[in-house]
């Protein structure tokens, strides 16, 4: 079912399902622009090198490796109508046929942690996209009355896949009768739910992403976020799973770092190497940026727990 369904989705670019695209390995060199270096895990930070994202000035330059501007670092353009719900979307592309990449990003209204996802949609066989979280601000575990040392964190998800989104245009024209195989694509965007359950007696973290589908598109499986270790500086690490299948076993990573006084925020990144079922070669990187229940901005999910 899911073939005949990412079909339809997956027409007029080289980023359609069974394409072969893959992570692209291009380098970029360094550069001395004062960015961050993205400081998280390499199977999660994918190609993202170094970002700086102000959710203040709504500012946001990134380097990627790489193709996706004539500088190493590219200054992305706010672009809403791209955004996501609960993530803000920002762009980039140099010209009609260099490829056009996406970011999603959001910080806590606290401004204590913060998460960014960027991807293009693909061009010549290749994707170049990755996640990147941070903490921002101060951070202490949930010890004090009322909050307890188990906890939930829920909210909304956002992606970007290495397919490419059908119709999409692109921010430049791509002039009349350029060949097929010049045109870049548009990541298709993904959308979801989150929740985490989280001892922080026993510094374990685990729950599920579910409700999702690609934006304008099909309903996607709900995915499992199987238990994984908060080290003593509040990061975690694990793997994914489909919901209610084990057997299959992992699928993808998770990770991610609290923040935030008795750690009221969570961000992290998703990692999902089978975006649908069967289908080989096609993956989703996402994001997460979350209050803790039982705190401002919470979500109706959190009144059926204990804050």
């Amino acid at each position: 079912m899911y073939k005949s369904i990412l079909a339809g989705i997956c027409i007029l670019t080289l980023a359609a399902c069974g394409s072969g695209v893959d992570q692209g390995d291009g380098t970029d060199g360094s550069s001395s622009a004062p960015l961050t270096q993205n400081p998280i895990p390499e199977v999660l930070a994918r190609n993202l090198q170094r970002i700086s994202y102000n959710p203040d000035a709504q500012t946001l330059t990134v380097e990627v490796k790489s193709l996706d501007a004539p500088e190493i670092v590219a200054t992305y353009a706010r672009n809403a109508a791209l955004d996501v719900p609960g993530y803000t979307a920002f762009s980039v592309q140099d010209d009609p046929l260099d490829r056009m990449f996406i970011a999603l990003v959001a910080a806590s209204d606290r401004r204590t942690v913060q998460a960014a996802v960027v991807g293009d949609g693909g061009q010549f066989n290749t994707v170049f996209n990755g996640g990147y979280y941070e903490r921002t601000g101060t951070y202490s575990i949930p010890t004090s009355n009322p909050v307890t040392g188990l906890v939930s964190y829920a909210g909304l998800y956002a992606g970007v896949t290495n397919m490419s989104e059908p119709g999409a245009t692109n921010l430049l024209p791509v002039p009349p009768g350029t060949p097929s195989e010049l045109i870049p694509g548009q990541a298709a965007r993904t959308q979801g739910e989150i929740f985490l359950n989280v001892s922080f007696s026993d510094s374990a973290v685990n729950g599920a992403i579910y409700n999702r589908s690609i934006v304008g598109g099909p309903a996607l499986e709900s995915v499992t976020l199987i238990p994984s270790t908060i080290d003593d500086n509040g990061e975690f690490l694990g793997t994914v799973e489909f919901d209610g299948d084990p057997a299959t076993g992992s699928i993808g990573s998770y990770g991610g770092i609290f923040g935030g006084i008795d750690a009221s925020d969570v961000a992290g990144v998703v990692y999902i190497d089978n975006l649908i079922r069967d289908v080989e070669l096609e993956h989703e990187v996402g994001i997460f940026v979350l209050p803790r229940c039982g705190t401002a901005g919470d979500t109706a999910i959190c009144g059926s727990v204990r804050p």
